[in-house]
């Protein structure tokens, strides 16, 4: 338990099978119990890390070696003052390497891992979209309403996309 200078208790429990609570009788509708990873340090520079929550495992039933299963990280991208960007990577193990699977940034979000793709789910069965090997950027604009019926989507060669009447 602990108590916070002039303000009501905040109780941490740890169960039996790892689950850590933290219960605050503050908390309101704008304001909950909140983690903060802060990092300090007397030289930052772009690309340091600053938090990691990491998912650790055992590798055999002996409780021998320690592995890490998956994580997310964040870093400082931009650390110039006014100007600060951050980003945030979400990590897995996959055959026993490190893949990085989802990142945001102030570019948007990407899936950094090359042959995933990206899967819309329904029930067990879905839909790939997967990126083909690239050597350069490559943006395509979607329209900005839908199309009318038997309408195709069509590239001006440019990565603007437009709505088209299929011809045979």
């Amino acid at each position: 338990t602990l108590t916070r200078s002039g303000g009501p208790t905040t109780s941490i429990g740890i169960h039996s099978l790892g689950v850590v609570d933290i219960i605050d009788p503050n908390a309101t509708s704008n304001y909950g119990p909140v983690i903060r990873l802060k990092r300090t340090s007397a030289s930052v520079a772009d690309g340091d890390q600053i938090g990691a929550i990491e998912f650790i495992g055992h590798q055999d039933a002996d409780g021998g070696t320690e592995f890490r299963y998956a994580s997310i990280n964040t870093s400082i991208k931009d650390m110039t003052e006014n100007t600060e960007d951050g980003d945030m990577t979400f990590s897995f193990a996959k055959s026993g390497a490190f893949i990085e699977a989802l990142k945001f940034d102030v570019n948007g979000v990407s899936l950094p891992y090359q042959t995933g793709g990206l899967n819309f789910m329904e029930g067990s069965n879905y839909v790939k979209i997967k990126a083909p090997s690239l050597s350069a950027d490559y943006t395509l604009t979607l329209p900005t309403a839908d199309g009318s019926a038997n309408q195709v989507l069509k590239t001006d060669g440019s990565g603007a996309l437009s709505w088209v009447n299929q011809t045979t």
